[in-house]
């Protein structure tokens, strides 16, 4: 599993860049303005229905697959995955229609903010943005089957040629029609779809056109989905509330919780998606097996990658907030006040990154265990600490967009601490002395990391006159070889594992 993880960390972090480049785009040619916040409210609704069909269509449809196939043959569990793609394509069409109908109390809804041409602009982009949904949930799907054969790579190399096409049509859009944006966003969703279809006819996907409600396994697979369904809804409502806030607290301020958000996701991307993706099907087989003992150890090695890799992270990101922001997007459109903006909301998104790895891998954990109520009463808590704190930080403090990323980061870091007390009360205590120990051999050596990196960054602004974000490059590569170095130290087993992979990938 680790081989695996460290693999598709390298594959996504790749993939990654590439969807950061498109942020770094949109921030050079339109900044954070009142284009880039109807374009990221345009293509909010259709993100929010991808991240439903990731955690939900995904997330019950690779152990239940599994389980089928166990149980009966490979043709009924394809079948099944027919019957699931038929439906689920029927649903989003209506639902795409629907809100193409229904667009401007939509947009009202998701951002108050909006009045006069920017309301109309925004109308006009949903009602095309929309139709990408039918796509992402088709996506999901495959995704799954993908995942099930082991193919692990082709659904993120897919999002490339899909990043790509954003970024054209991003640059494009700033020199002729803005529409073009909406257009290009639709176009781009499409193309990954399509990719990911070679992959699936290639596995030998076997396609029924079925449509059969009353289906046993439907309506089991329904049952597992709807608290997963609502889990996700909840969550979703975290995002609309903190949008509609922004958009009333400063003029682009959807723009800067946006930037800042895309910048924190990279890391969770990269890092969490990659571990998770790797052990998921790995313990779904587990808790179908009822090999509790191998589902605790493959957790443990889940959360220690995790923890070695995004602590730091978190750390780094909270030190270098402001000069992160002005390497990666201080040019262009974006200004003094946009980089301010920006750097304080990853500084308080930054706080919460561990508590969200965690919360996903515990999540997987839960979902694996065909225990889909826990996640969902434990996104109920996190929206209700989110929205009292965004109350709380907004009439008394003067923390403005900062108070928003804080109470997010605050709701991520308690319920994951719930589902971490949940967890332990369902399958047993998995934390040993071996992982405790780990956790104070990451902290330590992030201690020194984020001194040392502090100040050499401090030092070289004296004694040399090079360009600032060269400086700030130079004390973050030094941060990082002083924690590589003092996990080697103190013989932190990924560590040694993580340079023998590279290692090897070099000889070849």
């Amino acid at each position: 599993m680790k081989k695996n993880a460290f693999l598709l960390i390298a594959l996504l972090l790749i993939v990654k860049i590439f969807g950061f480049a498109r942020e770094l785009t949109l921030a050079y040619f339109h900044g954070v303005s009142n284009i880039t916040d109807i374009y990221i409210i345009a293509i909010m609704l259709p993100n929010i229905f991808m991240i439903f069909f990731d955690r939900t269509i995904k997330n019950v449809l690779i152990p239940k697959y599994a389980e089928i196939k166990a149980k009966k043959d490979k043709q009924s569990a394809d079948y099944f995955t027919s019957n699931i793609l038929n439906i689920l394509i029927i649903i989003i069409l209506a639902v795409a229609i629907v809100i193409v109908i229904f667009a401007r109390p939509t947009i009202s809804i998701i951002a108050s903010g909006f009045e006069g041409e920017d309301l109309e602009i925004a109308v006009r982009f949903i009602r095309i943005t929309i139709f990408s949904i039918i796509f992402m949930g088709m996506a999901s799907v495959f995704t799954a089957f993908l995942h099930i054969k082991n193919n692990l790579w082709l659904p993120a190399v897919a999002t490339i040629p899909m990043q790509l096409l954003l970024i054209i049509s991003i640059g494009i859009s700033s020199q002729t029609n803005v529409m073009l944006l909406a257009y290009g966003f639709l176009v781009a969703s499409s193309t990954r779809t399509l990719i990911m279809l070679v992959g699936v006819i290639k596995h030998k996907f076997s396609y029924r056109p079925t449509l059969s409600v009353r289906d046993n396994e439907i309506i089991s697979f329904m049952f597992l989905v709807w608290p997963i369904l609502l889990s996700v809804a909840v969550n979703d409502i975290n995002k609309i509330i903190d949008r509609t806030i922004a958009s009333q607290i400063v003029v682009g301020g959807i723009s800067a919780l946006n930037y800042a958000s895309k910048l924190n996701q990279f890391i969770q991307g990269v890092i969490v998606l990659a571990i998770t993706t790797s052990v998921f099907p790995v313990i779904s087989r587990m808790a179908m097996t009822n090999d509790i003992k191998s589902l605790k150890v493959s957790i443990q090695e889940a959360i220690s990658l995790i923890w070695i890799l995004v602590i730091p992270a978190s750390v780094g990101s909270m030190l270098f907030s402001s000069e992160i922001i002005k390497l990666l997007f201080g040019r262009g459109e974006f200004g003094d006040t946009a980089t301010q903006l920006t750097a304080t909301a990853l500084f308080f998104y930054s706080i919460g990154m561990l508590g969200f790895g965690m919360r996903t891998i515990l999540n997987k954990a839960f979902y694996a265990l065909k225990e889909t109520k826990i996640p969902f009463y434990n996104a109920l808590l996190a929206v209700l600490i989110n929205v009292t704190l965004n109350l709380l930080f907004l009439f008394f403090t003067d923390l403005g967009i900062g108070g928003l990323a804080l109470a997010t980061s605050i709701s991520g870091i308690s319920s994951s601490l719930f589902l971490l007390i949940r967890l332990n009360m369902k399958i047993g205590y998995f934390f040993n002395k071996a992982i405790i120990l780990k956790f104070i051999k990451i902290l330590l050596s992030t201690f020194f990391m984020a001194v040392i990196s502090y100040y050499s960054y401090i030092i070289l602004n004296k004694i040399t006159a090079y360009d600032q974000n060269l400086i700030t490059v130079v004390a973050i590569l030094i941060g990082a070889g002083i924690y590589v170095l003092t996990l080697t130290i103190l013989k932190v087993d990924e560590m040694f594992q993580l340079i023998g992979l590279f290692k090897k990938k070099m000889r070849l």
